[in-house]
């Protein structure tokens, strides 16, 4: 009798140790999927690839905070989700741009799917608006000189009162071809580069070619 007490009390114990074992296993990350104890989705998968670059054309547009959400459709049917966000874009000393629906457009950043397998990329950096993007050239005195981390912003006026918020960066340049020079408030600019308007109208350009005003 007390052999038979024994081994259910054995047995019992080794029951108890396994159901502890199953529970601090749930809690781990598998594969991939977040704790629950920090209270985040567990559905939600963070991708351990580099970033993620997507060209194809937005079917959808939806407004954010500081920024908006396109739904982007690629070659192979493939639809992704892309967060552009203009605090994003500032970290990586890239240009805000608004992109509409039916715009072929090239992005690339960090990525992760959801349950369903819905893929979500975060914007880093803006490659193109690929066929619609335009180029265009101004002269104007720059009014506001704002300094970046590679480079600087310089708010232009040409003749006709139009504002320009012209982006002038050692990267960008060298990339082009161009020269990049320093001005100051009150000089008379000649600049010609990449043209887009953010949700409020206000002209950008990323500058591509910079020179004296003749």
């Amino acid at each position: 009798m007390r052999l038979v007490l024994l081994t259910a009390a054995v047995a019992l114990f080794m029951l108890t140790l396994a159901c502890g074992s199953q529970s601090k296993s749930a809690d781990k990350t598998q594969s991939g999927v977040l704790k629950n104890s920090k209270g985040i989705n567990p559905n939600i998968k963070i991708s351990e690839i580099q970033d993620l670059s997507v060209s194809g054309k937005v079917l959808q547009v939806k407004t954010g905070k500081d920024g908006y959400t396109a739904t982007i459709k690629d070659g192979n049917g493939n639809h992704y989700h892309a967060t552009i966000s203009a605090v994003n874009l500032q970290q990586s000393s890239t240009p805000y741009k608004r992109f509409e629906v039916g715009d072929d457009v090239s992005v690339k950043g960090s990525f992760w799917h959801d349950q369903e397998g819905q893929t979500y990329v975060t914007v880093k950096d803006i490659l193109g608006d690929i066929n619609t993007e335009k180029e265009h050239a101004v002269k104007g005195k720059i009014t506001a000189i704002e300094k970046g981390k590679d480079g600087y912003t310089a708010t232009l006026k040409d003749a006709s009162g139009t504002t320009y918020k012209a982006t002038i960066s050692m990267v960008n340049l060298q990339k082009y071809g161009g020269t990049f020079k320093r001005y100051d408030v009150g000089d008379t600019i000649w600049i010609k580069g990449s043209v887009w308007e953010d949700p409020t109208g206000a002209k950008y350009i990323t500058v591509k070619e910079l020179k004296d005003a003749e």
